[in-house]
C-alpha cells in the first residue's frame, strides 16, 4: 500500500512538471505605430468621367522640390476638349539664398496638335514681410507687364499695367478688393475692377466679381504649392488647382459661389449679374489631409462633375 502510494505521489509530480514546461509564455499584444503620411504633393490631376477612357484626364500637374522641399518646378497638361491637343507647360522656380519666397519664375508653355506653339515668359517678384507687393512679366519678344499691391484693413488694391510691342496696344487696370476675413479664411471678397484700353481708341470697361467661401477645417495641400509666389486675394476659383493662380487658401473650401457684372459706361446699369458655384466633397486620409474632390461646377446654370485627385510624395 505504501508503495503505491508513493508510486501516486511520484507520477502526479512528474504530470505536474511537465505541464508546467510546456506552457508558452504568453505573448503581449503588438504596441501600435503611429501611421506616417507624407504631406507633400507629387502630383494631382482632374477626371472627367463623361469623356472616353484614355482622354477622361483633362488636367495635371507634377511637382519637383529641392533638398529643403522648396518647389523648384512645375509641370502642368491641360487637355483640349476635343480631346486631340493639349497645352504643357513647365514652370522653373528660382530662390534666393535660403528664402522660401520664389524672385523669378520661367515658364514655357507648348500647344500640340496641328498647328504647335512654343511661349515662353519671364515673371519678377518682390515681396515685403512676407507680402506680395509687386511683379513684372516679360512675354518673349511679344509684350510686358508689371503690377503693384498695397494693402489696408479688410482691402487689396491693384493696379496692372500691359504693353504690346508689335500693336503698341495698352492697357491699365485698377482694382480695390474689400474682403471679410474669418479665422485668417477669406469668406467674402468684393472686386472692383476698371480697366481702359487705347485699343485704338481709348474706352473702359466696369467689373463686379464677388467671391464668397465656406471652408473646412482640413488643411489644403495646395497651400504649400502656391506659396513660392502667394498673393493675399483671390484671383481666380478653384481651391489652387486651377492654371496660372496664385492664391490657395490654407485650408479646404466647402463651396465658392461667385457672382459678377460687366459694364462700359461708368454708372451703367450694365448687364445683369451672372452667379455660379462650386460644390466640394472629399475623401480624406486618417490625418484629416484629402486623397480625392469631387468637384460640382454650376456656370449660370451648366453643370459639370470632375474628379480631383490628390497623390502625394
Amino acid at each position: 500500500m505504501k508503495r503505491l502510494l508513493s508510486s501516486v505521489v511520484i507520477f502526479a509530480i512528474v504530470i505536474i512538471f511537465f505541464s508546467a514546461c510546456s506552457k508558452k509564455p504568453s505573448t503581449p499584444d503588438p504596441v501600435p505605430v503611429p501611421q506616417s503620411f507624407s504631406t507633400q504633393l507629387a502630383k494631382i490631376y482632374q477626371v472627367d468621367s463623361t469623356l472616353p477612357a484614355g482622354k477622361d484626364t483633362i488636367f495635371s500637374q507634377y511637382y519637383t522640390y529641392d533638398n529643403t522641399n522648396r518647389l523648384i518646378s512645375q509641370v502642368e497638361y491641360i487637355a483640349k476638349p476635343n480631346g486631340d491637343s493639349f497645352n504643357v507647360a513647365t514652370i522653373k522656380f528660382d530662390y534666393l539664398g535660403a528664402d522660401t519666397l520664389a524672385y523669378r519664375t520661367f515658364r514655357k508653355t507648348t500647344t500640340t496638335g496641328s498647328s504647335p506653339t512654343t511661349k515662353t515668359d519671364t515673371s519678377y517678384y518682390n515681396f515685403l514681410n512676407g507680402r506680395y507687393i509687386s511683379d513684372s512679366i516679360r512675354y518673349a519678344g511679344e509684350a510686358y507687364s508689371v503690377a503693384s499691391f498695397s494693402y489696408a484693413s479688410g482691402k487689396v488694391t491693384r493696379y496692372f499695367h500691359n504693353f504690346v510691342y508689335a500693336s503698341s496696344f495698352s492697357d491699365t487696370e485698377r482694382s480695390v478688393m474689400y474682403q471679410t476675413l474669418l479665422n485668417n479664411n477669406i469668406t467674402r471678397q468684393i472686386d472692383t475692377l476698371v480697366s481702359t484700353t487705347n485699343n485704338p481708341t481709348p474706352f473702359a470697361n466696369y467689373d463686379m466679381t464677388e467671391f464668397l467661401q465656406t471652408y473646412l477645417p482640413n488643411p489644403n495641400p495646395l497651400f504649400k504649392i502656391i506659396t513660392p509666389v502667394h498673393t493675399d486675394h483671390i484671383g481666380n476659383v478653384g481651391i489652387g488647382n486651377y492654371s496660372n493662380n496664385k492664391f490657395a487658401p490654407k485650408y479646404l473650401i466647402a463651396q465658392q459661389t461667385i457672382n459678377s457684372k460687366h459694364w462700359t459706361t461708368a454708372g451703367g446699369s450694365g448687364n445683369p449679374i451672372t452667379s455660379s458655384t462650386i460644390n466640394y466633397d472629399y475623401t480624406f486620409r486618417a490625418d484629416g489631409y484629402p486623397l480625392m474632390a469631387r468637384i460640382t461646377e454650376n456656370f449660370t446654370g451648366t453643370v459639370k462633375k470632375t474628379k480631383l485627385v490628390f497623390v502625394y510624395q
